[in-house]
């Protein structure tokens, strides 16, 4: 959790230049725009790790993910048996 913050603020926001910067202008996606994405980015990634700070050991999460899991193990196991009987 701390660590998705620290990875938004310091080599995203504070210091793009060390690497961050260049591996999105090597890509060429965002040609001219690279610094506000990685300033986008390491807002994202800021507000993820608060996201995940916030929902940790919530009684919600932890009743509804594990059933959340289970449903997408029937899917699948139901989408290979269909394929199998066929």
């Amino acid at each position: 959790m701390l660590l998705w913050c620290y990875e938004g603020l310091v080599p995203k926001l504070l210091f793009p230049e060390a690497g961050e910067l260049s591996i999105l202008s090597s890509l060429g996606w965002f040609e001219g725009k690279e610094q506000i994405m990685v300033q986008l980015l390491g807002l994202a990634e800021i507000g993820f790790g608060l996201l995940t700070a916030y929902w940790h050991r919530k009684k919600w999460t932890i009743r509804h993910l594990p059933m959340a899991s289970r449903c997408k193990r029937q899917l699948v196991k139901d989408r290979t048996n269909r394929r199998s009987s066929n």
